[in-house]
């Protein structure tokens, strides 16, 4: 229990999904069918999305060592699971129904107990981040020439299973048929049963019906720095200055608070300043302007130069008693 959740995920994978998973196609199924019901039943300590995360981070690598019968098991297994994930993706009321408000989708718990949930575009980027995993792991076996024969066997059995819900994206699903081309025309009169199972494959992924989308209809990318429309630059999403340029515009800003302060001061004790109108104005300007918190001051490393060059400077004015 002192674990973390994502450590506490990965042992319940490793100790407890994966066994019953590899043992026949049939537990598969029965695995995938349960965390769905443990989602559905609100389990407090169940993290659903973080569950498939770390499946496809710890199970992908695992898929080049398996039988046969233990990638057809597996390959079933995630479809299940990657199907329910797409049908959430698919549409925002299903989404809300399903998951909105579920301990499965909780990303972060602040210190009152009130929680944060995954909403409905985090969670779009989400799929296209499993899609994109799936094709780099795939894509890393089938694309090395002569590679072992067990690897490129499993991985297009387990390519094979998940046809209904991967690859949905048009870039991946070119890919992934020229993989599967190479695969068919190089394993041809060399390993024939891999050619076969590639040609399957490809007839497969071309018959299937589901929807394929572009990158931008699928998710929405995460802007880093959004800028509004028709209205002015936001200060704080400016990148930090260089050092040296921000110890300039602080030096320059306390040059000018000191003429504000003695050009009031003049005011004050003779009637007039003897700083001019025009520059008056363009200091009152100057010192006007919203200074964001990374240009304000020195940094802390010049802060210590400064003190002691200061120090320095007192030592060497000091008269040499004799």
């Amino acid at each position: 229990l002192s674990c973390s959740g994502g450590q506490q995920t990965s042992s319940f994978i490793q100790t407890c999904v994966l066994p019953r998973v590899l043992f026949s196609e049939s537990d598969a199924i029965y695995s995938a069918k349960l965390i769905i019901i443990l989602h559905q039943q609100r389990i407090t300590l169940f993290q659903s999305l973080v569950f498939i995360d770390k499946l496809f981070i710890d199970v992908l690598p695992l898929i080049c060592a398996l039988t046969e019968n233990e990638a057809n098991a597996i390959g079933t297994f995630l479809q299940i699971l990657l199907s329910h994930a797409q049908r959430w993706h698919s549409d925002s009321a299903i989404f809300e129904k399903e998951c909105e408000g579920f301990p499965g989708l909780v990303s972060k718990t602040r210190q009152d107990k009130t929680t944060e949930s995954v909403n409905y575009e985090s969670f779009r980027r989400l799929c296209f981040k499993w899609q994109m995993r799936l094709y780099t792991a795939f894509n890393s076996v089938l694309s090395v020439e002569n590679n072992e024969y067990v690897q490129v066997r499993n991985c297009l059995v387990v390519m094979t299973k998940l046809a209904p819900c991967f690859p949905l994206l048009k870039d991946v699903v070119e890919n992934v048929e020229k993989l599967a081309e190479k695969v068919r025309d190089t394993e041809k009169g060399k390993r024939d049963e891999l050619s076969l199972k590639a040609a399957s494959y490809l007839v497969r992924l071309k018959m299937r019906n589901v929807p394929i989308y572009e990158a931008s209809q699928f998710h929405r990318p995460l802007m880093k720095h959004p800028v509004k429309q028709n209205s002015t630059l936001d200060r704080k999403r400016v990148a930090p200055l260089p050092p040296t340029m921000r110890e300039d515009r602080a030096d320059e800003r306390k040059r000018d608070q000191k003429a504000h302060k003695r050009s009031a001061r003049d005011e004050e004790q003779n009637g007039h300043s003897k700083v001019a109108r025009k520059d008056r104005e363009q200091i009152e300007s100057r010192l006007s302007r919203p200074v964001s918190h990374d240009r304000r001051g020195l940094s802390p490393t010049r802060e210590k130069e400064r003190r002691d060059e200061k120090k320095d400077r007192r030592k060497e004015s000091k008269p040499v008693r004799k």
